[in-house]
């Protein structure tokens, strides 16, 4: 794909941590594992391992629902791209296949849809609508 540009690196980061948060609102990782390896706490044992939550600490539920908003008032092909790209974490080549689009189309669609996910944001703000 292409670089971020500057000026969308916040809303990347954004909705990075949107779909993190999606992913785990809406039942989970892809590579969790059904095993209890990981939940037994043996007696022995005098280390701590940490947790998701430490190392990845929960976004705020009142910005992410605000992200979630402005997300869904995308049209179609942008809402999917964004989920494919963020949520799902799909590669490029096939989030281009699912969505028909040419090689070079991606990376300026995707530039495209965060730019309608930050001009949404930024709607709800300048009307006064509270996010929460």
């Amino acid at each position: 794909m292409t670089e971020i540009p500057p000026e969308h690196a916040q809303i990347d980061a954004d909705l990075d941590a949107w779909g993190r948060w999606s992913q785990r609102r809406r039942g989970g990782f892809k590579s969790a594992c059904g095993s209890a390896e990981g939940s037994y706490d043996a007696p022995w044992r005098q280390w701590h391992y940490p947790t998701m939550e430490e190392m990845m600490p929960q976004p705020q539920a009142k910005d992410m629902l605000a992200i979630d908003r402005a997300v869904l008032k995308l049209p179609v092909m942008y809402l999917n791209l964004i989920r494919l790209h963020y949520v799902a974490r799909v590669a490029p080549g096939t989030i281009r296949r699912q969505l028909v689009m040419r090689r070079d189309e991606v990376g300026a669609h995707l530039h495209r849809a965060r730019q309608m996910v930050l001009n949404n944001l930024r709607s709800t703000v300048a009307i006064g609508v509270e996010t929460c």
